[in-house]
């Protein structure tokens, strides 16, 4: 969710509960300037600790939910580095004399895939 959507929700619920910003700062325990400061969208960079305070006051909860899947997310950092490792041994080939053949690019792209995939996730991730 983004946030100028959470806090249009925030909002939106305050008034429901005819609410003022006041009360929802003792409420919450957060201060009355971010209060408003957040709920009129000019505090977009506020902690979820305060948030979550101002959700609570207001019968809310701040939930994560699931944008894309960790596997696809895995898949794609996957991919991106193997591409990488690829295109320098490519480069490394070209140097020694030979080159690598079309297919064989392909062929190298998805046994490097695979194999950063059930490999260590630290070589994986790292840069």
């Amino acid at each position: 969710m983004h946030m100028t959507n959470l806090v249009a929700g925030l909002q939106s619920r305050r008034v429901e509960l005819r609410m003022s910003c006041a009360v929802l700062a003792s409420r919450s325990g957060v201060s009355l300037r971010t209060v408003q400061r957040l709920l009129a969208g000019e505090e977009l960079s506020t902690d979820v600790g305060t948030l979550a305070a101002i959700a609570e006051a207001l019968g809310l909860e701040v939930r994560l939910g699931e944008r894309e899947s960790a596997d696809a997310i895995l898949a794609r950092q996957a991919r991106e580095k193997a591409g990488r490792l690829v295109s320098l041994t490519r480069g490394t080939a070209v140097l020694e004399a030979g080159g690598v053949a079309a297919g064989g690019v392909d062929r190298m792209l998805e046994k490097t895939t695979m194999e950063l995939l059930w490999g260590s996730a630290r070589r994986l991730w790292a840069s």
